[in-house]
């Protein structure tokens, strides 16, 4: 899989903390990448992956919150489109709790077209009301 490895402004949703969280979700892609070729029983794997879990939950949690701070008036499609990716990340990850083998390539072709998609699309749709409520936007 080819990708720009690096951030890039055009997924900045003008929020530090957010902007910062979805770094935190480009990092563990990163990483993921990185240990494609890993045997998909390795503790790298297993702690990236409960990584990813884990941040996905806290990220979407907060970001809901802001949404629904300054009155998105989109909250309750962009929570069922955060509940679909953490059932696919799920989805994915029941291959590892079943200990049998996880693709690796799966995972990271999915959370590339998400963090891509998602941000560049769906979140940018939000900015404007999160920007003109925190009064310390980025």
């Amino acid at each position: 899989m080819v990708v720009k490895t690096e951030w890039d402004k055009r997924y900045s949703v003008g929020v530090k903390e957010l902007d910062k969280q979805h770094l935190g979700l480009f990092r563990i892609f990163f990483t993921l990448l990185e240990i494609e070729d890993t045997t998909p029983d390795s503790p790298e794997v297993a702690e990236n992956l409960q990584k990813l879990r884990k941040y996905t939950h806290e990220h979407f949690k907060r970001e809901e919150e802001y949404m629904a701070d300054c009155d998105y008036p989109d909250l309750e499609s962009h929570i069922r489109i955060h509940k679909a990716f953490r059932e696919r990340i799920e989805d994915l990850l029941s291959t590892e709790t079943a200990k049998k083998d996880i693709d690796i390539r799966e995972v990271t072709k999915t959370l590339y077209k998400w963090l891509v998609t998602h941000i560049c699309s769906c979140d940018q749709k939000y900015v404007p009301y999160v920007t003109a409520k925190v009064t310390t936007p980025e």
